[in-house]
């Protein structure tokens, strides 16, 4: 499900990170993504992404153990929850990295949305 919204190169990294990733959504909702996809092209790859996902955040002490990669990885997967309070948090944290180009295209996503604080969290970094 977020195999494709990732370079290849970052498998590995990802794998670690899905498996930090909680199976237990909000609200109990039946499934854990979305079926509306998101495409962006970057340097002539199709990056494709969930709409929206439904998992519990990860506890903040999990994230510690995670490499800078991971974290990044992490981050971008989250700022597709579908707590806007989850996703702010998430695309904070990644603003605050020296973060990679393969990340933009969940940053500019987040732009197109209804949250004022996450667009303000992004337009001030």
């Amino acid at each position: 499900m977020f195999q494709d919204g990732f370079p290849v190169n970052l498998r590995e990294d990802l794998y670690k990170v899905i498996k930090q990733i909680p199976t237990k959504t909000y609200n109990d909702v039946s499934i854990g993504t979305t079926e509306e996809i998101i495409k962006y092209y970057q340097n002539g790859h199709l990056i494709e992404f969930p709409y929206r996902m439904y998992f519990d955040d990860i506890p903040d002490d999990n994230i510690e153990e995670l490499s800078i990669t991971q974290k990044m990885i992490l981050h971008c997967i989250y700022s597709r929850n579908c707590d806007g309070f989850v996703r702010q948090k998430h695309i904070e944290l990644l603003l605050n990295m020296n973060y990679a180009v393969w990340t933009i295209p969940y940053i500019i996503k987040l732009c197109d949305e209804y949250v004022i604080e996450i667009l303000e969290t992004i337009y001030n970094k």
